[in-house]
């Protein structure tokens, strides 16, 4: 049986556990790590939470909150509206904050890129994105 196909990286940061969580939701912070885009969501699982261009106003992506417990962790799904085929599962991009010695921890996840449509093609740019955008997550949190 297959364990599927997840991006799973770790961070430490010498931030606060609130510095870190705020750098997840603010969207004054979020569009400096997020390819410049900003959370649209009311921050209630179940709902939307979308990633729109602050200086376009285009939707990059779309999804919904699944879980949202301030400060520790968030998850949601997402897909790409613009894509051809909008698939039945959409993967899902989970957040985990831990706080240890004046370090917070954050674990990330997102998949299963096994499960959908050019899986393997999508999971290779996560990762790659995922690596740009936390260089400055980074500054943006011990700034």
């Amino acid at each position: 049986m297959s364990e599927g196909k997840y991006v799973k990286q770790s961070y430490q940061f010498n931030a606060s556990v609130a510095d870190v969580w705020d750098a997840l939701i603010n969207p004054e912070k979020t569009r400096q790590y997020m390819f410049g885009c900003d959370p649209v969501t009311g921050w209630i699982p179940g709902e939307a939470l979308d990633w729109v261009g602050a200086e376009d106003g285009i939707t990059y992506v779309k999804g919904k909150l699944v879980q949202f417990d301030p400060p520790f962790i968030f998850s949601m799904t997402t897909y790409d509206p613009s894509a051809p085929i909008q698939d039945d599962y959409h993967v899902v991009g989970e957040y985990k904050l831990s706080h240890e010695n004046g370090i917070t921890t954050m674990e990330i996840s997102q998949g299963d890129f096994s499960k959908v449509t050019n899986g393997d093609e999508r999971f290779e740019e996560a990762k790659k994105s995922w690596k740009s955008a936390m260089e400055v997550f980074r500054k943006v949190v011990e700034s």
